[in-house]
């Protein structure tokens, strides 16, 4: 629909804004709208109230609304005479037209929540990415590598030394198989492999 708002239209108020306005908690503001939603109806109140998201500070999307003026007057109807003068107040400020100033920061503002939001979503892959089957083999062979070359030093049992690195690995990093290692942590997990050192019961 051509009527429904802009999510990036500066022309509207955030529900968080709301909650700071008002003094109430934002879940409260969010029940307030859905309760003023289902008493005029799913399509009318979506001209006014726009369905979105924001994130929190442990980089969880969370539900909230934008709402443009009409949607300001009619949940300011809830609230006393000088919380509603607020709304207004707020709302109509962010009417006003924009000066080149006022757009230069606006487009800045805007470049940083892009930047904000593109880090969160690389920090999401950096922290849920497996290492791959290539970077397995890579794993695989450092670990081979430093546990001959331990053998080559120490008297030991190859078959213990193996499975000794690899449970070292594991409690390490905190993973079931050396191949859950996260891909954000296969540098370190090369460093460790390749300065492993066995414990003294390993050694005959």
């Amino acid at each position: 629909m051509n009527e429904l708002m802009n999510i990036e239209n500066r022309n509207t108020l955030k529900s968080l804004d709301i909650a700071e306005i008002t003094g109430k908690e934002h879940k409260n503001i969010l029940s307030d709208i859905r309760d003023e939603i289902s008493k005029i109806g799913e399509e009318r109140g979506r001209l006014i109230f726009q369905p979105t998201t924001y994130i929190d500070n442990f980089n969880r999307n969370q539900p909230a609304f934008l709402l443009n003026y009409k949607g300001v007057l009619q949940l300011g109807a809830r609230y006393n005479a000088e919380t509603r003068f607020k709304l207004i107040e707020k709302i109509e400020q962010l009417q006003k037209p924009m000066t080149v100033e006022d757009m230069i920061i606006l487009q800045a503002n805007e470049m940083k929540s892009v930047k904000h939001r593109i880090g969160v979503v690389e920090n999401k892959v950096d922290n849920e990415i497996r290492i791959d089957h290539t970077e397995q083999r890579k794993l695989q062979k450092a670990v081979s590598l430093r546990v001959f070359q331990r053998l080559d030093v120490v008297d030991a049992e190859r078959k213990l030394m193996f499975s000794a690195i690899y449970r070292d690995l594991k409690d390490r990093f905190g993973v079931a198989s050396y191949r859950d290692v996260k891909r954000k942590d296969l540098k370190n997990a090369l460093l460790y492999v390749q300065n492993w050192i066995e414990k003294a019961e390993l050694r005959n």
